[in-house]
């Protein structure tokens, strides 16, 4: 849902500007007239803001309340310092993750309709461009997340990521070739990236929430997202832009280092929770490996936060904000 409310917000942001452009002209637009989307935007703004005041608070979060003893409010500044202190290669690793996703969110969404536009398409067929890639965007996202529910978050987020970095070349070889053949850019850019964004992005901000347990959970996930966003999401225009003028593949080679940078994070937060460094799933532990682990998340002791679960022994543990790995047997405990 998150990722389509976004998705529908960008159609919507879309639409404005082509009814605005249309009506002042591109000259008064880009003069003066870009400020108004701005102050219409205060509106939904409002209305979210309120929105979100009024929605009850997760089940977990409820329960980590009323598990705080001393009643104390925890200070954001506590929160931040426990971020950095036990969670910063969980941090780094989002990082990792989500630039894919800020890449093609801005440097694929937003910058190749800037570069179509600068090519000769015309306004309209870039809307329709984008509306086919949104539209379906918005639709494709039920089925990625089906598939993250049965084969696994971690297996799929990672083979969505694996393709960005090997078909994005392709894809833009397909737009760049004839910026003007309407048909080469709804293959490369409306279906192509098209179903890519939402199959990465979707599952990035699920990934990025699995990371942190309840207590620090809001802290860790707006640093890791919006760090990765501000570095790799603000710089994707100006260095696709760059590498354009560089050379004619110059944006194909940014995103396929873009997915390949989400590649070597994924590969490197396999590995080190294999190794018991870190606790990837604190949410729902099954299925998130799928094919690359299953039986070896089997054989762990259930993690489910704020649950008393039983351990393969039989005896019965009480689960915690964060893994106890024994590295000396590399078993896994769950301290009480």
């Amino acid at each position: 849902l998150v990722y389509i409310t976004g998705a529908l917000g960008f159609l919507c942001a879309k639409f404005m500007i082509f009814v605005l452009e249309g009506i002042m002209g591109e000259d008064d637009m880009a003069s003066w007239g870009w400020r108004l989307p701005f102050l219409f935007a205060i509106v939904p703004g409002v209305i979210a803001v309120i929105g979100r005041r009024a929605l009850p608070e997760s089940g977990m979060f409820e329960d980590e309340k009323a598990r705080n003893t001393k009643g104390v409010e925890v200070s954001a500044l506590t929160k931040l310092k426990q971020v950095f202190s036990k969670y910063w290669i969980n941090v780094l690793l989002g990082i990792g993750v989500t630039s894919t996703y800020g890449v093609l969110c801005y440097g694929v969404g937003v910058w190749i309709q800037s570069f179509l536009g600068t090519a000769g398409l015309s306004a309209g067929n870039r809307m329709v461009a984008d509306l086919i890639s949104r539209g379906l965007a918005i639709f494709s996202t039920v089925m990625f997340g089906w598939a993250s529910d049965k084969l696994g978050l971690f297996f799929i987020l990672g083979l969505s990521i694996v393709l960005t970095t090997f078909i994005s070349i392709p894809l833009w070889i397909l737009i760049a070739a004839d910026p003007l053949n309407f048909g080469l850019v709804v293959l490369g850019y409306s279906l192509g990236f098209g179903l890519l964004q939402p199959c990465v992005g979707a599952l990035t901000y699920h990934f990025d929430v699995e990371l942190f347990p309840t207590e620090v959970r809001n802290t860790g996930m707006a640093i890791t997202f919006n760090v990765a966003f501000a570095i790799f999401g603000g710089a994707a225009p100006v260095i696709a832009l760059e590498a354009a003028e560089a050379s004619w593949l110059g944006p194909g080679i940014f995103y396929m280092l873009a997915g390949a940078l989400g590649t070597i994070s994924m590969c490197a937060a396999f590995y080190l929770e294999r190794i018991g460094m870190i606790e990837l799933a604190y949410v729902r532990r099954e299925p998130y490996y799928g094919p690359l682990g299953c039986d070896r998340r089997r054989a762990a002791p259930k993690f489910v936060e704020g649950n008393e679960e039983s351990s393969d022994d039989g005896t019965s543990s009480k689960a915690t904000s964060q893994a106890d790995f024994i590295s000396g047997d590399r078993k896994m405990q769950v301290t009480a």
